[in-house]
Parts: structure tokens; C-alpha cells; sequence
């Protein structure tokens, strides 16, 4: 019986597949990452120098080295073995360090996105809503670091311990931080349902060490 996460698993794995991928050696000094960035750069070059005779390469260029940018910002945590091990080690530093990191490059992917849709008032749907953004980032994030560990170790009392933790503290951070903010609704809803969806990850880990035990 598949649980909700062997899907977790799945999309681990596939991730864990790429950056091997990316990492992998073309030449002595050059990887699948480095070369596929400096092809993006060449383009966004190419691009803007034809611009100056065809104007509506112009924006054709302006893509290209947005998916330079966005493609650089990936890597960078990916090349990174302290924001690797951050999703890796179950401690208080090794989370906080992967949310407000890994966030950041998040909000960075996010906001040259957005830029690729000149219809798309920037200020009004992206500045105006930060704070919307930032929880919402930091929700999806902490799902991630604990469905990773939950997949991958069994260590339950210390990841409920701390999952704990972070409800009191993101509680208060709520009723002092946000209780005033017009969109404080919003937050909350994100919050509640975040934290319910991970203790639906950890029966769901339950589950699967009983059924696992009854193998044996």
C-alpha cells in the first residue's frame, strides 16, 4: 500500500538524480550545469546583440539571461554542501539555516518569474504581497525538510519534538508579528494547514513501519 510519502520519495529520488546529472563532468573544468548556464549567457548575448537590427528579440533577450539568472540562482544551493547538509541533519540550526536560505533563492526564482510577464503588475502582485509570499515560501519549505526526513530516517520522537518547537514559536511570531497585518487570515490558514498536512506525513510514517514490521 502506497502512502503519501513514496510519492515524497519519488520526487526525492528524481531531484537526487539531477544534481548528479548537473554535476557530472563534461570536460576537466567544466560540468552539465556550468555548460548549460554558459549556453543560456551566449544566447541572452546573441540575442541582445541581434536586437539592435530585430527589436523583438529584445525581449527574447531579456528571457534568456532572466533563465541565466534563475538557472545560477538553482545552483548555487545545489553546489552548496552546507545548504545541502541543511536537508540532511535533523537539528534546530540545520532548519532554520535550509528555510531562511533556501527561501531566499525561492523569493530570487520567484521574482525574476514574475518578470517574465510584462502584463503582470510586479509591484502590485509581487511587492504588495510579500509577506503572503514569505509564508506561503516558508510553509512549502518546512513541509519539504520534514517529509525529506521522514522518508529517510526513523527518528519520530526527535522530528515531532521539534516539530513542536516550531509551532510555539511560529504561534507567537503570529499573534505578535502578524496579528495586526490585513491579510492576517491568510497567514494563519497557511500555518494551520501546513502543520496539519505534516502530522498527516508522520501517521502516514506510522503506517508504513507497521506495515513493514508485519513483513518482517
Amino acid at each position: 500500500m502506497k502512502t503519501t510519502l513514496n510519492y515524497f520519495k519519488v520526487l526525492f529520488d528524481c531531484f537526487n538524480k539531477c544534481v548528479i546529472f548537473l554535476k557530472k563532468q563534461v570536460t576537466p573544468i567544466l560540468t552539465v550545469a556550468g555548460a548549460i548556464f554558459l549556453s543560456l549567457i551566449c544566447v541572452a548575448v546573441v540575442l541582445f546583440k541581434l536586437s539592435e537590427k530585430i527589436i523583438f528579440l529584445k525581449l527574447l533577450s531579456f528571457y534568456a539571461f532572466s533563465l541565466s539568472f534563475i538557472f545560477l540562482v538553482i545552483l548555487i544551493p545545489i553546489a552548496n554542501i552546507k545548504l545541502g547538509k541543511s536537508l540532511t541533519i535533523i537539528s534546530h540550526k540545520s532548519y532554520f539555516y535550509f528555510i531562511f536560505f533556501i527561501g531566499m533563492f525561492v523569493w530570487l526564482i520567484l521574482s525574476e518569474t514574475i518578470k517574465f510577464f510584462p502584463s503582470i503588475d510586479y509591484t502590485k502582485i509581487f511587492i504588495d504581497n510579500t509577506v503572503n509570499i514569505i509564508i506561503t515560501i516558508y510553509a512549502f519549505l518546512t513541509i519539504i525538510w520534514f517529509s525529506y526526513h521522514l522518508v529517510y530516517t526513523n527518528e519520530l520522537s526527535k522530528l515531532r519534538k521539534n516539530l513542536q518547537i516550531y509551532i510555539v514559536l511560529i504561534t507567537f511570531f503570529q499573534l505578535f508579528a502578524l496579528k495586526k497585518y490585513r491579510n492576517f487570515d491568510y497567514c494563519i490558514s497557511i500555518l494551520v494547514i501546513t502543520y496539519i498536512f505534516i502530522q498527516y506525513l508522520f501517521e502516514s510514517k506510522n503506517l508504513e513501519m507497521e506495515n513493514n514490521k508485519k513483513i518482517l
